[in-house]
């Protein structure tokens, strides 16, 4: 699963970030590349480091910020700074003996641009790949997929500028120009096309390669470059600029081998698939699939490593500068592993393995609200005893408990909206639960256990169509479990598709037992029979496997038994932020900081266990969590605010 995260702040700041998180990733890349230069260059990886040492002072002098942000990387990963040096100066380093190779197209229709590449390198280097969200004051959103520990590579930005890379192999090196990847990163900080050039051509670039720059205007160039001179080339006359990896224009001075025999090949070949659309729109879908051709295979557009070709595709990008959207797909297209979607107005979160399926974004901005279904009181016993009592003794302490909490709890559902539809996550407690019959007279306990507090207006219906939504409008509604509080307004909700954990469902679905459980499945729809979730996700964070909901993998469920069996937690990667709700997996902040399980479960080691888990997600990314029964649930969400986890 490739890591996605996003970094803010003080240029050292950011690259503290990225240090830290992308850790494991920044240590096999730098193995990966000390392993290359030594088999390409004959040179150790302390040679390596005298070589970049010789850009280090350049960089700090020059490009300051640059230098802070590496130097965050190194602290947070726990390099030393040349080690971060050398992986961003790599392509001068290797002075032409390496170079990954690539095809890259831009394509103006009639009111669409289209920007794309097929990246391509040795696949051991595929696992170090991370997605980069990087938000600096006064400066341009970046999106991009990158090698981890390196600070510039290929995406889009919110000003709607695009470039991609193509490595070419040319002799001549000047150690005080620009390397080229702090060049890449130079055009994501630029607002057009024009502003990106002029940048390059006033630093100089330090060695050879040719960038493709775009932007939403329509404004695009090949910029093709050596140590010493710049060349440019234009759109064609149907709007396109085709590169692979060999100079198309002359340099004076410099002699670029064709060092891929299939590079020419590849340009006559994009060349020639582009114009089979002769007089149609291109859309979408028929401009990725240009990425996915296999003829000249192995070494064709869509690369693979077999006979004499050692690199691979590793990822594809097709970017709708206009639309300020893209689509990355990691591995080779032909053979999708994993879709990533990027866009410069929300996260690098989005993951799917769905084959065929491209995941779509819209403008649409996804947003989490808290409806309230009323309050309740319960017993000090009822909200926490200590996991190592047995579990027999935690049942009578509770059944025995007169005492009442000092104050309610709130009884938190949560309302998603997504451009693919609004989801719900939990459905509350029921206006009627207190009326006479709506437990079964030889179910006492919930009652003799709990005191409720609901308004006839704090329904979940009600809630909904204060917030324009209608119960048939909901894509999805996800149960965490089906305590009477969350799952109250399920019979309300019955022309909505409402998904549970086929675990929590196998060990609810009797009626009797759920009641005994403190469910209330007289009131669920007749003949109710839920979704359940598809656990076909990846790992997300310390969680084994998740339960995607929506197409791009914004909205995920993932286990967080322990309350009850089956339990799952909703996560919400929205634009800026990552929502973990928690349902029941704790009642507050509180006990989830001090590892403390709720006094009503029959499995307190696995909750614990659980709690660990959010804990540790929380290290891994800035996370708001929002628990459904916290009465600071609601300014937490209000104010954003990141929990930190503290240690035990």
């Amino acid at each position: 699963m490739i890591k996605q995260i996003e970094c803010r702040g003080t240029p050292y700041e950011i690259g503290f970030t990225h240090g830290i998180l992308a850790a494991p990733e920044i240590e096999r890349c730098i193995t990966f590349y000390a392993t290359l230069f030594s088999k390409t260059s004959k040179c150790t990886w302390p040679q390596v480091q005298d070589t970049a040492k010789t850009f280090e002072s350049q960089i700090k002098q020059k490009w300051p910020r640059f230098y802070q942000e590496m130097q965050g990387i190194a602290d947070g990963s726990k390099h030393d700074i040349l080690d971060i040096v050398a992986i961003n100066v790599r392509t001068e380093i290797a002075f032409g003996l390496f170079s990954d190779g690539c095809t890259s197209l831009f394509w103006e229709t009639s009111g669409r641009k289209f920007l794309g590449q097929n990246w391509d390198w040795y696949p051991e280097q595929k696992e170090n790949l991370i997605g980069l969200t990087i938000f600096q004051e006064s400066l341009p959103t970046i999106k991009i997929i990158t090698e981890a520990g390196i600070i510039g590579k290929i995406g889009l930005n919110s000003a709607g500028v695009g470039v991609c890379f193509n490595a070419i192999r040319a002799r001549g090196l000047s150690i005080t120009r620009m390397p080229v990847h702090l060049g890449l990163r130079t055009v994501l900080e630029s607002t057009s096309t024009t502003q990106a050039i002029e940048k390059l051509e006033a630093a100089g670039m330090a060695s050879s390669a040719h960038m493709l720059i775009a932007d939403c205007s329509g404004e695009a160039i090949g910029l093709e470059f050596t140590s010493s001179t710049f060349a440019k080339i234009k759109k064609d006359g149907k709007g396109r600029i085709v590169h692979s990896n060999h100079m198309l224009r002359e340099h004076e001075g410099f002699v670029a081998p064709v060092w891929m025999e299939d590079s020419p090949v590849r340009i006559e070949r994009m060349s020639y698939l582009t114009e089979e659309f002769e007089g149609k729109e291109v859309e979408w879908g028929n401009f990725s699939a240009l990425f996915e051709d296999e003829s000249g295979y192995p070494e064709a557009i869509c690369r693979a490593r077999e006979g004499k070709s050692e690199a691979a595709t590793l990822f594809n990008i097709v970017i709708d500068l206009r639309e300020k959207k893209a689509v990355v797909k990691i591995g080779r297209p032909r053979r999708v592993q994993k879709y990533l979607v990027p866009s410069t107005r929300n996260s690098f979160l989005h993951i799917s393995t769905a084959r065929n399926q491209l995941n779509q974004f819209t403008k649409m901005s996804i947003t989490v609200q808290i409806l309230q279904t009323g309050s309740v009181t319960i017993r000090p016993t009822a909200y926490t005893q200590p996991a190592d009592r047995p579990v027999l003794l935690r049942r009578l302490r509770f059944l025995t408990d007169r005492t009442w909490m000092p104050s309610s709890l709130p009884i938190h559902t949560f309302l998603i909206t997504h451009p693919e539809g609004p989801i719900l996550f939990d459905t509350g407690m029921s206006p009627h639960c207190n009326d006479a019959g709506y437990f079964p007279f030889w179910a006492p306990t919930i009652k003799m256990m709990s005191q409720m507090h609901i308004k006839e207006d704090e329904g979940i219906v009600t809630l909904l169509h204060e917030k324009g939504v209608e119960p048939k409008d909901l894509k999805a509604v996800i149960v965490s479990h089906v305590h009477h509080d969350h799952s109250g307004g399920l019979e309300d909700l019955a022309k909505a598709p409402i998904f549970m954990s086929k675990e929590h469902w196998e060990a609810f679905k009797s009626p009797v037992k759920a009641t005994i459980e403190g469910a209330a499945p007289s009131h669920w729809p007749k003949n109710f029979t839920p979704k359940f979730l598809d656990p076909s996700g990846e790992a997300i964070g310390p969680f084994e496997k998740s339960y995607p909901i929506t197409s791009d993998g914004k909205i995920v469920a993932v286990d967080t038994p322990g309350h009850v069996p089956g339990h799952v937690s909703l996560v919400v990667f929205a634009d800026e932020t990552t929502y973990f709700l928690t349902g029941d997996a704790t009642y507050d902040l509180s006990c989830l900081d001090k590892e403390v399980t709720d006094g009503v479960n029959d499995d307190p080691f696995t909750a614990v266990n659980t709690l660990k888990k959010i804990k540790e997600f929380a290290r891994q990314r800035p996370l708001v969590v929002l628990p459904s029964h916290d009465n600071e649930t609601i300014q937490r969400l209000e104010e954003k605010t990141v929990y930190a986890p503290t240690e035990l």
